[in-house]
């Protein structure tokens, strides 16, 4: 069953500013990380707990950033 209430997605999720937003919005509900880099988004979504989502995905390809709005909208 799809969820019906709001949820946050941060894209460059694992360093910089992406990792930054992550980190004041994961205490306000369900959080998707999206990055390129799988070892450093695994580890921001560890450091982060809760009801976090980590989505390895590359937004400059067309079928990843349908995968990651399918992911999103399956939550």
């Amino acid at each position: 069953m799809a969820r019906t209430d709001p949820v946050n997605v941060v894209v460059g999720a694992a360093s910089g500013m992406g990792a930054a937003v992550a980190a004041r919005l994961a205490p306000r509900g369900p959080l998707v990380l999206a990055d390129r880099d799988a070892a450093r988004l695994d580890d921001v979504a560890a450091r982060l707990g809760g009801d976090v989502t980590a989505r390895v995905c590359d937004l400059t390809v067309a079928a990843d950033a349908e995968g990651l709005r399918a992911a999103v909208g399956r939550l």
